[in-house]
C-alpha cells in the first residue's frame, strides 16, 4: 500500500480552493473593512476641506453630516445586535455573509451618490452609510472569525482589523493627490466609490455562504477541520475568560448552532483575578473540545 500523506493541524492541503485558505479569508475581511470603515465611515474627513473650498457646504453643515454618519453607525450596530432576536427567520436566511455583501453594495452606491449636487439628501446618505458600515464591520468580523476557526487558524483574525487603517491610508493619500491636482470634491467621491468597487473584487469570491458549513466533497476532511477549529477556538477564547471580569458574548453567539453546543446566549458571571469563571465557560470549552 502507498503511504498516505499526513495533514498536520492548521495546515491546508494544496488542493484546497484559494477562496478557502486562511490567508485569503483574512485578506478578504481586511479589504471589506477597508471599504466599510475607510470609505463608508472616514472618507468624509479628507474630503471635507475640498467641499469647503468648493463652497458646497459650511463648516456647521459638515459637522451635521459627520453627526448623521455617527448616529447611523450606532443604529446599524444596534440593529445587528437585535436582528437575531427580533427576526430569527430573516436572520436564518440573511446570514452574516449576505448581510456583509449587502452592506458593501450599499457603501459603494451611497459613496457615489454623494457626488450628486443634491445637498439636501447628503445627511440621509451619510446616515445610511454609517449604518451600512456597522453592518459590514460586525458581520464580516463574525463570518471571518468563525471561518478562520473552522480552518484551524483563529489567530489570523487580527489581520481583519487592519482594514480600517488600510482604508484610511488609501483615502487620505488619494485625497492629498486630488488636492494637489485641484480636483473638485464631487470627483473625490467618485474616485472613492470606484476604489470601493476595486477593493470589493477581492471580497466577493470569498465572503459567501455560511462560515462553518462542512464541504460535501470531502466530509472527513471537513470534520477534521471543524474539530481543529473548535479546539483552536477554545484555546483562543478561554484565555480572555480567565483574565477579564466579563467575557464578551458576541463571538460565542455568532457561532452557528452546529459549531457551538448551545445556540442560546451564554452569560459569564463576574470573576476574580487569577481564577476562572463560575464554570459555564469551562464547561463550554470542555464540551467544544470533546465534540
Amino acid at each position: 500500500m502507498e503511504p498516505q500523506a499526513t495533514v498536520h493541524p492548521g495546515t491546508i492541503p494544496a488542493a484546497t480552493p484559494w477562496a478557502d485558505r486562511p490567508h485569503t479569508v483574512a485578506l478578504a475581511g481586511m479589504l471589506a473593512l477597508a471599504v466599510a470603515m475607510g470609505v463608508g465611515r472616514f472618507a468624509f474627513t479628507p474630503l471635507l476641506p475640498m467641499m469647503l473650498h468648493d463652497g458646497v457646504l459650511t463648516l456647521a453643515e459638515g459637522s451635521w453630516l459627520a453627526t448623521a454618519n455617527y448616529v447611523g453607525y450606532l443604529v446599524g450596530a444596534l440593529a445587528c445586535m437585535a436582528l437575531p432576536w427580533l427576526a430569527p427567520g430573516f436572520y436564518a436566511r440573511w446570514h452574516p455573509a449576505r448581510l456583509a455583501r449587502a452592506g458593501l453594495v450599499a457603501t459603494v452606491l451611497l459613496t457615489l451618490a454623494m457626488a450628486l449636487p443634491m445637498p439636501a439628501s447628503w445627511p440621509a446618505l451619510r446616515f445610511v452609510a454609517g449604518a451600512a458600515s456597522a453592518v459590514v464591520l460586525l458581520n464580516v468580523a463574525a463570518w471571518c472569525m468563525v471561518r478562520l476557526a473552522v480552518l484551524g487558524r483563529p489567530a489570523m483574525g487580527g489581520l481583519i482589523f487592519c482594514g480600517p487603517g488600510v482604508g484610511i491610508v488609501l483615502t487620505g493619500l488619494a485625497a492629498g493627490a486630488m488636492v494637489a491636482g485641484q480636483w473638485r470634491a464631487a470627483s473625490g467621491w467618485v474616485v472613492f466609490g470606484l476604489l470601493s468597487v476595486l477593493l470589493c473584487v477581492g471580497v466577493w469570491p470569498v465572503v459567501r455562504g455560511r462560515a462553518a458549513q462542512v464541504q460535501a466533497t470531502d466530509p472527513a476532511r471537513g470534520r477534521r477541520r471543524l474539530r481543529r477549529g473548535r479546539r483552536a477556538a477554545v484555546r483562543w477564547w478561554r484565555g480572555p475568560c480567565m483574565r477579564w471580569p466579563m467575557v464578551w458574548r458576541g463571538w460565542v453567539t455568532s457561532l452557528p448552532p452546529h459549531f457551538c453546543p448551545s445556540s442560546r446566549v451564554l452569560r459569564c458571571r463576574r470573576v476574580h483575578p487569577g481564577r476562572t469563571c463560575s464554570g459555564q465557560c469551562s464547561v463550554l470549552a470542555w464540551r467544544l473540545a470533546r465534540r
